[in-house]
């Protein structure tokens, strides 16, 4: 975090700019990362909210006495408030969440210092559950903050910001353990402790337990869900591999009918052509046999018949026609000789 003196030019600077965020506090104007973190809209997300709005109402409420009453408590705490908002904003809220998310925060600020509770709490792990317990209850006027974070590997390092609410659970006679269930991985816990009275906060405490900084949640199983598991499993990828085998059937034959099919019409397509050339070829040889047979006939015929055979045509042709006929029969006579 940083901080930034103004110019003549400026005299308050305050928003986001890119993946900045600028903020006016009594220290000057600091310039800090923006972050951008998901929305899940869980319950405990939706709890915090709401206690946050129902805090904000309430200061609104207070008197100028009060507000000046908070500004005194903020200046002189240990936990070095920004501002007399900022005090209350902080025990009001908590008192709302520990109080069960009901009623109105205490209007004047808290008289003594809070350390916590004189009792430690444990964790152990069952299938898919993480179980807190406590070696003794807690005060008449405390509850315990439960805090976990999921770790993404038994190295991995837990980050002070990144713990999350769990629960606030008051450990008494009778309930000395309470539990919640995780998915399968790596976890860090802690625990503090929150007054009830006052909505002050102790600090921070981290649970030891087995293994570098973490241990493994594993989600439940046994033998007979696991069988049936296995099984469906194996039933569902046969009847896949039976859909893809009958799918490749298919497609073969599919292909096989299209090949016949194209060999079918080939076969007809030549068989026509076949036909089509050996009609051709017949055609041929018939006007060849009729042409020689014309020839032999004419050759071996007298010239008597030949004339005959013009005067016939020139008796039935018409006039105009005459001399094409009289070419013809010329040319059919050198042809014969």
């Amino acid at each position: 975090m940083a901080k930034a003196n103004l110019s003549v030019l400026f005299l308050d600077l305050r928003g986001k700019a890119g993946n900045v965020v600028f903020r006016k506090t009594k220290d000057g104007i600091i310039v800090a990362p923006r972050s951008r973190n998901n929305n899940p809209q869980t319950a405990a997300q939706q709890a915090v909210r709401s206690a946050f709005t129902s805090a904000t109402r309430q200061w609104r409420n207070l008197t100028p006495a009060q507000v000046q009453a908070w500004e005194n408590w903020a200046n002189n705490s240990s936990f070095n408030f920004d501002s007399a908002f900022t005090a209350w904003m902080q025990l009001a809220t908590k008192w709302i969440l520990a109080n069960g998310g009901n009623g109105f925060a205490p209007t004047t600020p808290p008289s003594n210092e809070f350390w916590g509770d004189n009792l430690e709490v444990s964790v152990t792990v069952k299938t898919g559950q993480l179980v807190f317990s406590a070696n003794r209850p807690n005060s008449s006027n405390v509850v315990t903050e439960i805090l976990w974070q999921p770790l993404s590997s038994q190295n991995r390092k837990p980050q002070s910001r990144a713990f999350r609410t769990a629960n606030y659970f008051s450990f008494r006679t009778g309930q000395m353990s309470w539990s919640f269930s995780v998915p399968a991985g790596w976890y860090a816990a802690g625990y503090r402790f929150v007054n009830k009275t006052t909505g002050q906060v102790s600090g921070f405490f981290p649970i030891t337990v087995p293994g570098p900084v973490a241990f493994s949640v594993t989600t439940p199983s046994n033998n007979s869900n696991s069988t049936s598991s296995t099984t469906r499993r194996n039933n569902k990828a046969r009847t896949t591999s039976r859909k893809s085998s009958t799918k490749r059937t298919a497609t073969r034959a599919t292909s096989t009918k299209q090949t016949a099919t194209w060999k079918n019409n080939t076969s007809n397509t030549s068989t026509t052509s076949n036909s089509s050339n050996n009609s051709n070829s017949n055609s041929t040889v018939n006007k060849f046999t009729k042409t020689n047979r014309k020839s032999s006939t004419s050759s071996n015929s007298t010239p008597s018949n030949s004339t005959r055979s013009t005067k016939s045509v020139k008796t039935t042709s018409n006039p105009t026609s005459k001399t094409s006929t009289s070419t013809k029969t010329s040319n059919f006579k050198k042809k014969a000789a």
